[in-house]
């Protein structure tokens, strides 16, 4: 009897460890799912295409690399960029990729920010043969400049405001490099690696002379205050993937 006793209470304890061993962290019993907007309806390589109703590319592998390491998962939303403004503030949406804390001052829910996992670097693109030698916003005076509506680049703000610079909004990027190709624009402003990846890809695009650094900023995830207590979690998943390398490795693939 005290041998069976025995053999009873070694299997319920082994029985017990393994019940509180599948309650990790990561498991799926404590998963939490995350809706993420994305801005545009429609690609923005090398952060994300499009494939039907699928999402590939930087940020497509990036959340997969997440969702690994914190044993969450992530739901996307595509919408235009006012839209996902809306969407965040009225908590439609948890998460908002790739933002500074500056783009966002102004907005009524703040949000929470991870650490920096990129940075965002905007350049001046010029049509071909219409590069100007720029180092500074003043050697633009008098330019018309397309940029995308909504989007704040600070160090051009003050020439914007007095009219001594020309701002022409356009709501997509597509938008802005058909209007540099059929010269109804000499620059616009925009992101280095959308506008490198499509130089690559696009013949028509080929020849556009990449300028200026208007700005470089860390980006980060933008996180709405009804998931304050996630914030920890992004926080530690975001560095080990950066100290893995993990993050930079991503990258090269679509570079």
């Amino acid at each position: 009897m005290n041998s069976l006793c025995q053999s009873v209470g070694v299997f319920l304890s082994f029985l017990f460890t393994f019940l509180i061993g599948g309650m990790a962290p990561n498991s799926s019993i404590l998963a939490e799912e995350f809706s993420v907007v994305l801005h545009g309806q429609e690609d923005f390589p090398p952060y994300f295409f499009k494939e039907g109703d699928s999402f590939r590319g930087f940020y497509s592998d990036f959340f997969d690399a997440l969702s690994q390491k914190m044993g969450d998962h992530f739901s996307f939303h595509d919408v235009p960029f006012t839209r996902s403004l809306i969407m965040f503030e009225t908590n439609q949406v948890d998460i908002e990729p790739g933002v500074n804390p500056v783009w966002r001052a102004g907005e009524k829910v703040q949000g929470l920010y991870t650490i920096p996992y990129a940075q965002s670097v905007d350049i001046l693109l010029f049509a071909p043969g219409k590069r100007i030698p720029v180092s500074a916003s003043e050697d633009l005076e008098g330019k018309r400049i397309g940029v995308i509506r909504g989007y704040q680049y600070p160090s051009f703000t003050r020439f914007f405001q007095s009219g001594t610079i020309l701002r022409v909004d356009m709501t997509r990027e597509s938008q802005l490099l058909g209007m540099l190709e059929l010269g109804r624009l000499d620059q616009i402003i925009i992101n280095k690696y959308l506008a490198l990846y499509l130089m690559k890809q696009n013949p028509d695009y080929k020849d556009f002379e990449v300028g200026y650094e208007v700005s470089s900023v860390d980006i980060m995830l933008r996180i709405h205050p009804n998931k304050a207590e996630a914030l920890p979690r992004f926080n530690s998943a975001i560095k080990q993937l950066t100290d893995s390398g993990t993050i930079e490795q991503i990258w090269k693939k679509y570079r």
